[in-house]
């Protein structure tokens, strides 16, 4: 008797084993057919960053569009679905785990800092890769989580906080530093990183000022920034919010060299402020404009505009971060392999180096970085309609 519970037992287990590995096989695969790659795609298609989120995944359907025009990756199409976030941790984490339950065999895009630092617990979790194409906040890759890409085209705000602190000093020699930033996850980690990277230097003040997301009147910071008289005025806000802080900054005397954020700038903030943007140094590295200073942004521009048409703030920065990494993704996926699995996938976008896929921003990645570059574009606002590249900074990876 004894011996056949011994049995019956060793059966039980190794039935559990059989089963747990086919279980885990299966989740390395969810999502994958003979002809096809299941995709989720999460951005605020409503809300205050709407315009973000939309153009985001106008370049994102463009990429796709044309890789499976091409034959897809190894025969297979990439299918994606695609979910509103609200630019709301809440309503994105719970869209994020409903693709994840769908079958998702990867999650992507998120414009908004706030979600994907909501996120990450989850796909760690899931053990679902994700690939970030607007997201600002350093904490997706610091510290590294082995399910996280940035490719974005443009570095984190810990990253640029880095870049930028030479400039303030060294070239503006700017030393008190009004900064405006949305009081989110976003903003608090700008600051943070701005001290941290300030902080090998001496002289420098910085004077927080916080601002809501859906705020319409300033005039509070600004009399106080004003009073402070600051050598540099920064400004990080998404498009509306930012526009608005512009015009009244302006109105009500605030002096200083102006500087402004990569969240400032996209989704119709050229068109909002006019004039009174020029001479801003602006922050980002992909350019909207008809005189883009790479081949590959002009001919995406005008892919972009003869797809979706030419309207308020499109297209702009977020069309071609979705579009990049869509470009990136799918060279990850071609170096899996077609026999492909959610850690062959990581493994194979850890072997990128320098790679070029086409709009002059090389991408690089390792197991120990999973952050895309580390360049940054400086632009100055010459008229309404005209910005001119100022420089290219580059700065060693943190």
């Amino acid at each position: 008797m004894r011996v056949k519970r011994r049995a019956c037992g060793m059966i039980t287990f190794s039935v559990v084993a059989m089963l747990l590995a086919v279980s885990a096989s299966h989740a390395q695969t969810t999502g994958i057919t003979n002809d096809s790659i299941l995709i989720g795609n999460l951005n605020p298609l409503s809300g205050s960053a709407s315009a973000s989120g939309i153009s985001q995944r106008e370049g994102t359907q463009l990429a796709v569009d044309e890789i499976n025009a091409a034959g897809g990756v190894h025969g297979r199409k990439l299918v994606v679905t695609y979910a509103d976030d609200e630019c709301n941790p809440v309503r994105g984490l719970a869209a994020a785990k409903k693709m994840i339950s769908d079958g998702a065999f990867i999650l992507t895009g998120l414009y908004c800092s706030v979600v994907a630092a909501t996120l990450l617990p989850e796909v760690e979790r899931a053990r679902v890769p994700l690939v970030l194409s607007g997201t600002l906040t350093a904490r997706t890759v610091d510290p590294l989580n082995r399910y996280v890409f940035r490719v974005v085209g443009f570095p984190n705000s810990r990253d640029i906080a880095f870049g930028r602190a030479s400039y303030w000093i060294d070239k503006l020699k700017a030393t008190r530093i009004a900064f405006f930033h949305q009081a989110d996850e976003l903003g608090r980690s700008d600051i943070e990183s701005t001290r941290m990277a300030l902080a090998k230097y001496s002289g420098w003040e910085i004077l927080a000022l916080p601002i809501n997301v859906g705020d319409t009147d300033f005039t509070a910071q600004i009399l106080k920034a004003r009073e402070w008289k600051p050598d540099l005025v920064y400004m990080n806000a998404l498009p509306k919010e930012g526009s608005l802080l512009v015009k009244q900054a302006k109105e009500l005397g605030l002096r200083g060299e102006y500087w402004g954020g990569g969240s400032l700038t996209t989704g119709g903030f050229y068109d909002a402020v006019g004039e009174l943007a020029t001479g801003m140094l602006i922050e980002i590295s992909f350019s909207d404009e008809i005189d883009a200073h790479t081949p590959g942004i002009k001919t995406l521009h005008d892919k972009l505009v003869a797809r979706f048409g030419k309207g308020p703030g499109r297209p702009n920065v977020k069309a071609l971060s979705g579009y990049y990494s869509f470009k990136v993704l799918a060279e990850g996926l071609k170096r899996a392999g077609r026999e492909l699995t959610r850690e062959k996938l990581i493994a194979a976008m850890e072997t990128m180096s320098g790679v070029d896929v086409g709009l002059g921003y090389p991408v690089t990645l390792s197991p120990t970085n999973h952050e895309g570059t580390n360049t940054l574009t400086i632009y100055k606002v010459v008229s309404a309609t005209k910005r001119v590249k100022a420089v290219d900074i580059t700065w060693p990876r943190q």
